[in-house]
């Protein structure tokens, strides 16, 4: 492309209408010159995304962040998360890639800690890659208030189940898998010191040798500190 003028932008007056044009050289021949192109010139910034809402919470042991937001202009293109420990500073992005959607907009953290202060940022980033910040807004991911063990899911299930058990306080957790004679199946864990929070483990319908078990009804037994509880749940092939 042939240069015809390097100008700085900078010296550019906002609110005025400038034409350009543009031809083609070889290094030996010029081409036609095209059709006249005009801009207009504007100091204004792009207009920010508008947040009507924002609000964090936690469900067991997940970080939940919500927002709402309005108008933007130009188009939003989504949002990125920041999470740190601190409320001033120490903010890292959480998410990979842009959370795109419509009005409401929904973000879960499974990778927090609880009884832990977090502090989320969210970045809305528009069309032209600009982008705005909104927060901090801070949440407390609380433990457990009783030690239970959950119902698995699915239940029915082939091959594969989740046993959920929360604790709330740390202890040591063995959790053993037994046919209906009553007969050991699989220790899942073995007296492990385990934090407080909420867990869950995962079956596949296996035993101790790793052969897979018939179907039929099968108890889990766990046993954390002084609580002790037994579920039932069947395997249907």
């Amino acid at each position: 492309m042939l240069d015809t003028g390097q100008p700085d932008s900078t010296a550019l007056e906002s609110g005025t209408t400038y034409y350009w044009r543009a031809r083609a050289n070889d290094g030996a021949f010029d081409g036609l010159w095209s059709g006249y192109l005009s801009f207009v010139t504007s100091a204004s910034k792009p207009t920010a995304v508008e947040l009507v809402a924002m609000t964090a919470g936690a469900e067991r042991g997940v970080a939940v962040i919500s927002w709402t937001v309005g108008s933007s202009d130009p188009p939003l293109s989504g949002f990125h998360i920041y999470r740190s420990l601190r409320q001033g500073g120490g903010f890292d992005r959480i998410t990979t890639a842009l959370l795109t959607g419509k009005d409401t907009f929904e973000y879960r953290d499974a990778g927090v800690m609880v009884n832990t202060v977090y502090y989320y940022l969210i970045e809305a980033v528009d069309a032209l890659g600009e982008s705005t910040q909104f927060g901090p807004v801070q949440l407390r991911v609380g433990a457990p208030n009783v030690f239970a063990l959950h119902h698995n899911a699915p239940n029915p299930f082939n091959p594969t189940t989740t046993i959920r058990f929360d604790l709330p306080d740390p202890v040591k957790v063995t959790l053993i898998v037994y046919n209906i004679l009553g007969q050991k199946v699989i220790r899942l864990i073995n007296n492990r010191a385990t934090e407080a929070g909420f867990h869950k483990i995962l079956w596949h319908s296996r035993n101790e040798a790793g052969r897979a078990t018939a179907s039929g009804i099968y108890f889990y037994h766990i046993q954390a500190g002084d609580f002790v509880k037994t579920r039932k749940m069947l395997l249907l092939k």
